[in-house]
C-alpha cells in the first residue's frame, strides 16, 4: 500500500528550531491523503527511542527524511500522520 503513495518532506524556513512538513498523496490522482507538521521537540524525542538522534545533523535530512517515512502512522480519516 506504501508503494501507492507519494511522499512530500520538507523543511520550513524557521531560524530558531527544526520544522518539517511531511504531506502524503495518492500515486496515481495525487489527491492530498494526509499531512503532518514535526517539530525539532517531537522528532528528537522519535529519535532518541530508536538510538538515531544523529539523523538531526545538518547533512543527514535526507536520511532523516526516509527515518520519518518509514516510521510514520496513517489516519486517513481524519487525514493525519503521526509517529
Amino acid at each position: 500500500m506504501r508503494n501507492e503513495r507519494i511522499y512530500d518532506v520538507f523543511e520550513v524556513m524557521n531560524p530558531f528550531k527544526l520544522v518539517l512538513k511531511v504531506l502524503l498523496y495518492d500515486q496515481m490522482t495525487f489527491e492530498l491523503i494526509a499531512s503532518a507538521q514535526c517539530e525539532e521537540e517531537e522528532i528528537r524525542r522519535e529519535l532518541e527511542k530508536d538510538h538515531k538522534t544523529h539523523l538531526l545533523e545538518g547533512h543527514l535530512k535526507e536520511e532523516l527524511a526516509r527515518y520519518l517515512v518509514s516510521n510514520t502512522n496513517i489516519d486517513e480519516q481524519r487525514q493525519m500522520l503521526f509517529f
